[in-house]
């Protein structure tokens, strides 16, 4: 029986493949008789796991000129979330925030 880990890694060897063949998703499909929509599936895994091991440690802090009612400052994380500070804050908590 095929265990789920052995099962992604299979599919990642797949996409691979793909990668190197040159070849469009659809025709790389067929040409192994692999459903779209399973490639589809595990080629957004595959996606989010190379985001997660390419992705910086630390990101760029911007400290922006304080005027009213905009944040002092504001972080924003490679997913896209962002995070707004109105005010000064301790580094403490900062590092406590990213951790």
């Amino acid at each position: 029986m095929t265990t789920k880990s052995e099962k992604q890694q299979a599919m990642f060897l797949k996409i691979e493949s793909w990668k190197n063949s040159g070849q469009s998703q659809q025709d790389f499909c067929k040409t192994e008789n692999l459903a779209y929509s399973v490639f589809h599936y595990w080629y957004k895994k595959y996606r989010g796991q190379e985001a997660i091991s390419t992705s910086p440690a630390f990101v760029p802090v911007h400290i922006k000129s304080m005027q009213s009612g905009s944040p002092l400052a504001e972080l924003i994380f490679p997913d896209g979330r962002r995070v707004n500070f109105y005010q000064s804050i301790d580094a403490s908590f900062l590092r406590t925030l990213l951790s």
